[in-house]
């Protein structure tokens, strides 16, 4: 089995827009295990009421990386409660229901099957045809009801600036 390499990242976000507000970087193959909450010893460390002092660990089993929660007061991805859960890049979780929200990013390559990840921001979800654009809207100006709107407001334009 190929061996993973590169860096993990867990990022801190802001849960309304994903914005990251800190991130820890971890290099592989040197780590296999990664933990976060309170305690002096965890991997992110964290002083936050909703965090035990071990939370939950994140350990690479099989090439992959496997989230498991340990806090008493539970974590969350997708809004749902979970004990294990495999990670890919992008997942997001939350320590309890209301506490610090987070992001698992991987750079990590291995000389086996590789994955395509897109950042949903550069992807250009709308593309306009600028020629065929300015065509309808040339064919909307030119049509008669256009003009009639555009004479009546000529008109009322007209009629307040006169009162």
């Amino acid at each position: 089995m190929a061996q993973v390499t590169g860096e993990v990242s867990i990022h801190m976000i802001e849960p309304g827009d994903g914005r990251s507000l800190q991130k820890w970087v971890f290099s592989c193959p040197g780590v296999a295990r990664i933990s976060i909450g309170r305690d002096e010893a965890a991997s992110v460390r964290l002083a936050d009421p909703y965090v035990s002092r071990i939370h939950l660990e994140i350990v690479l089993v099989d090439q992959t990386w496997v989230l498991h929660a340990q806090g008493r007061n539970g974590v969350y991805v997708d809004g749902k409660s979970v004990t294990e859960h495999p990670l890919v890049h992008g997942t997001r979780f939350r320590l309890s229901a209301v506490g610090p929200m987070f992001r698992f990013e991987s750079e990590t390559g291995s000389s086996g099957l590789q994955t395509l990840s897109l950042d949903p921001t550069v992807i250009n979800l709308l593309t306009l045809n600028r020629a065929e654009v300015t065509q309808q809207a040339d064919e909307i100006c030119e049509s008669d009801y256009f003009q009639q709107l555009q004479e009546k407001a000529r008109l009322l334009r007209r009629k307040h600036g006169s009162t």
